[in-house]
């Protein structure tokens, strides 16, 4: 475990407030110890054998029961919050050094310039936050350590002293808690700067998008490919989605790179929605919101079956582009990737189900793209009408008198003109 629970602790009630009662005689029970110790030198420092001994006998005896009673009713939650606030203390100091390294920051950008006032300026900064935190973890810690066991054993008897490392963490939360969310977003934002500067220096012949309105659908890149794959394996392909056709009909045989072109698109609106380089000569778009059914699976616990599982999944797609069309005010536009969706169905069904479908987000101001292995999904006139339609295809060559299949996961217009199932049956020997 690491300092990841710290910001789910610091912004929760303060546990001595909520047990009141175990507030309480965490005190009872040092303050009779104390004044039993204090009787006990009274008595030496007097002489006195009989009544002062006997009543500081039964103070620290009494002291030390009810420290005992207190530890093991109390002891194993306030362990756990310790758990839960200290988790790795190498973990809390390799945290506490980022943070400190933020001071090296620039000042002439405006977003680093604010990380660094927010982690090591402020008042209530994480470097001066993390630096007190460092030795309550110290503190809280003590009972971890085989060689100071023993006096915290001889702490926790006479003083209570998990309850007292308890109050100064809780003193500690009231003065910054309310702040580490914002120290782990401003490291969030950090490390997405830096992984998005990684990224253009990794991939320098990458391109910066250009972004355009909100109220524009148009989209365009040139030489778009898979940001995952290699530049020996990637495969580039270029793209259009204008107003008046907003679908880009995708349709292919088995293994044809229809998926993975879907895949490609949406990565990079992602890497795009960060303003991290895309793997792209251009592209030109608006900050689209992704809504995908890409990857549905079904639940045999759930009981859902996976054509189910899809239904649910488009109407949350479709949900979403409802909720944002009726809420356009500067919200981004949405742009949806169906792979070749509803297939557990009939060809007629599945036609008139994708139909309705992409009606129903099209009303809604969405734009998209939808694979197919359906040929006939293109004639039907609502998808005909705002669709472009292109294909990926495979081609064969023999091989020492053997026909292989090959692709080129080149992007071409118009309805794939071939199928491979049955070449593929053969291929494999089931023909």
């Amino acid at each position: 475990k690491d300092v990841y629970g710290l910001p789910q602790w610091a912004v929760s009630p303060l546990w001595l407030t909520q047990n009141r009662a175990a507030h309480t005689l965490s005190y009872i029970g040092p303050a009779l110890i104390a004044l039993g110790a204090v009787l006990v030198i009274v008595a030496i420092s007097t002489g006195e054998k009989t009544l002062l001994p006997n009543i500081a006998v039964g103070l620290l005896g009494g002291g030390l029961l009810l420290n005992v009673i207190v530890t093991v009713f109390w002891g194993s939650w306030i362990h756990d919050i310790f758990q839960q606030v200290t988790g790795s203390h190498q973990a809390a100091v390799q945290f506490a050094a980022v943070f400190q390294s933020f001071a090296r920051l620039p000042h002439d950008d405006g977003l680093l310039d604010d990380i660094r006032r927010t982690t090591t300026e402020d008042a209530s900064c994480a470097t001066r936050g993390f630096e007190q935190l460092l030795w309550h973890v110290r503190l809280a810690n003590l009972q971890r350590d085989p060689l100071m066991y023993i006096v915290y054993l001889g702490l926790q008897l006479l003083f209570l002293w998990d309850f007292r490392v308890l109050k100064s963490l809780e003193r500690w939360k009231t003065r910054f808690g309310s702040h580490v969310t914002e120290w782990f977003n401003a490291l969030g934002t950090c490390e997405a700067i830096i992984s998005g500067a990684t990224l253009a220096d990794e991939n320098r012949q990458w391109a910066y998008p250009e972004p355009l309105s909100n109220t524009s659908l148009k989209l365009s890149a040139v030489a778009l490919g898979h940001p995952l794959l290699t530049d020996a394996a990637r495969v580039e392909n270029d793209l259009t989605l204008e107003g008046d056709r907003p679908l880009l009909l995708v349709t292919g045989s088995n293994m044809a790179g229809k998926s993975t072109f879907l895949r490609s698109l949406g990565l990079n609106l992602l890497l795009a929605r960060t303003g991290a380089p895309v793997c792209a000569q251009q592209l030109v778009t608006p900050l689209y919101e992704l809504a995908t059914s890409i990857r549905v699976r079904d639940s045999l616990r759930d009981g859902v079956s996976f054509f189910m599982a899809e239904l649910h999944r488009l109407k949350e797609v479709v949900d979403l582009a409802h909720a944002r069309h009726d809420h356009p005010a500067g919200a981004a536009p949405i742009l949806f990737l169906l792979d070749e969706i509803l297939q557990g169905t009939n060809s007629r069904e599945r036609q008139l189900a994708v139909a309705t479908v992409v009606e129903r987000l099209l009303s809604h101001g969405a734009c998209g793209l939808l694979s197919t292995h359906d040929l006939d999904l293109a004639t039907v006139e609502s998808i005909r009408a705002v669709s472009q339609v292109v294909h990926f295809h495979e081609y064969f060559d023999s091989v020492d008198g053997k026909e292989v299949m090959r692709f080129d996961y080149k992007m071409r217009p118009g309805s794939t003109p071939t199928t491979n199932a049955m070449k593929l049956l053969k291929m494999v020997g089931l023909e």
